[in-house]
């Protein structure tokens, strides 16, 4: 046996390289894929949370309090008057707004209002009730369709898949 011979051909380290490529292709893809549906799941998150707290605030002004989606800039947000209120002030200053990655869409289903009503509002009452239409919300060729729950106040997914 020669000291200085290969101990492969190079036929098979060629097929060996063309393997790591497609697995890499492959790796490639799914990596793409992946921060679409963190966006996706954190945004859902994020309004879950927004409700909550909408709910929370009802409660604890004892009136109700909306939740508004401007289209403009792509924002729910809650709406409040504060006006000398210094405990309604503090409240909305922890209470965050959701804004929408780009590329994400918001279409709104069954909608309670008239159809040319802009902004979109979602009203939460002191009971922890709570009135507005489903949403659907889509990031590239994913979907996700939330609905308020009216006797909860609480925003939940309308799928049987449960989060990743």
């Amino acid at each position: 046996m020669n000291r200085g011979a290969c101990p492969f051909s190079l036929v098979e380290m060629m097929v060996v390289i063309a393997i790591i490529l497609v697995l890499c292709t492959l790796a490639a893809g799914r990596i793409g894929v992946m921060p679409t549906a963190a966006g996706l799941e954190k945004t859902e998150r994020e309004l879950e949370l927004l409700f909550t707290q909408c709910v929370h605030l009802a409660g604890v002004r004892n009136a109700p309090v909306e939740v508004v989606f401007a289209p403009e800039t792509r924002t729910f947000a809650i709406a409040l008057e504060t006006a000398g209120d210094a405990n309604a002030e503090y409240l909305l200053e922890r209470f965050k707004s959701v804004a929408l990655p780009s590329g994400m869409e918001v279409e709104f289903l069954r909608r309670n209002t008239g159809e040319g009503d802009i902004p979109i509002r979602y009203r939460c009452f002191p009971d922890a009730t709570a009135t507005g239409p489903e949403l659907l919300l889509k990031f590239d060729s994913r979907r996700v369709r939330l609905k308020l729950s009216p006797l909860t106040g609480q925003l939940l997914r309308q799928d049987n898949r449960s989060r990743p």
